[in-house]
């Protein structure tokens, strides 16, 4: 969004550019929706930034950061593995079902 705004484009321009609807454009930007694969590639070469800039926020591509990320030290390594443990273990709770009550005289 802010790269649109500072070249003062429209989103409709950017949308007709990549093949998409306007609305589809805006949920892409608010980020309530996630462009296709094609898209990504189409979004990129109309701003013309790589679309790993897109995807991620930097202009490196992700086995770039992982050699980056090789480059860390035992502790922060083991820090690392720590967090993404606890992670998968965390699964995400749902609410307890209400149980229904029972009515007086003993029927439920």
């Amino acid at each position: 969004m802010a790269s649109r705004e500072r070249r003062d484009i429209e989103q409709e321009e950017i949308a007709t550019a990549v093949g998409v609807t306007p609305q589809a454009y805006s949920r892409w930007e608010k980020g309530l929706r996630i462009p296709k694969e094609g898209d990504v590639l189409r979004l990129a070469a109309f701003f013309g930034v790589a679309p790993a800039y897109l995807r991620y926020g930097v202009s490196v591509a992700p086995n770039e950061l992982l050699a980056s990320a090789r480059q860390l030290t035992e502790p922060e390594l083991d820090r690392a593995d720590v967090i993404a443990a606890r992670a998968k273990r965390s699964p995400k709770k749902k609410p307890a079902a209400k149980k229904p009550q029972k009515r007086a005289g003993g029927k439920g």
